[in-house]
């Protein structure tokens, strides 16, 4: 790992989880197996005005930029779009995504969540208790995370966790 990777720096990821590490869904609305606005609400309150950082396939699912953030995808088939930077390589888009010390948030999905959970050093994490059906799983999160705050959703099923790493 380069040293740009392996430096420690603040990196955030977002995350709605289901049953059985479900994330997401090929032929969901946005790519999710669910629609609850609360935690699209909760989604938008994180990133709002921050740099967020996807693969294609997640972009492609949301369908355009997200407004009001700085939108970062990794990609190497994919070349300009307007209102996205794209980015070959993790490292690069990490680069990008600290000018101005801003710390980025990484949106999915599940390779660029694989690929950067080594990094992270906080989560905000979703717990979704319900039935879903879907073909993208979160990657094991291990025990390298610690809980520092939950609180219950108004929706049903729904818990927001935030994790800091140990």
């Amino acid at each position: 790992m380069s040293d740009a990777l392996s430096e420690r720096l603040p990196l955030e990821l977002i995350v709605a989880v289901g049953r059985g590490g479900l994330i997401g869904s090929s032929s969901g609305k946005l790519g999710l197996p669910w629609h609850i606005p609360e935690d699209l609400k909760h989604f938008k309150r994180i990133t709002l005005g921050r740099p967020i950082l996807m693969g294609r396939t997640t972009f492609e699912a949301i369908g355009r930029p997200l407004p009001k953030r700085r939108n970062l995808v990794l990609s190497k088939s994919l070349r300009k779009l307007e209102g996205v930077e794209v980015f070959a390589s993790l490292e690069s888009a990490l680069h990008a995504a600290r000018e101005g010390h801003e710390v980025p948030v990484v949106i999915g999905g599940a390779r660029v969540y694989a690929e950067t959970l080594p990094l992270i050093t906080r989560i905000h994490w979703t717990d979704i208790d319900r039935e879903a059906v879907g073909d993208v799983f979160f990657p094991p999160l291990g025990d390298d995370f610690v809980e520092v705050e939950r609180r219950e959703g108004e929706s049903e099923g729904v818990t927001f966790r935030v994790l800091e790493r140990r």
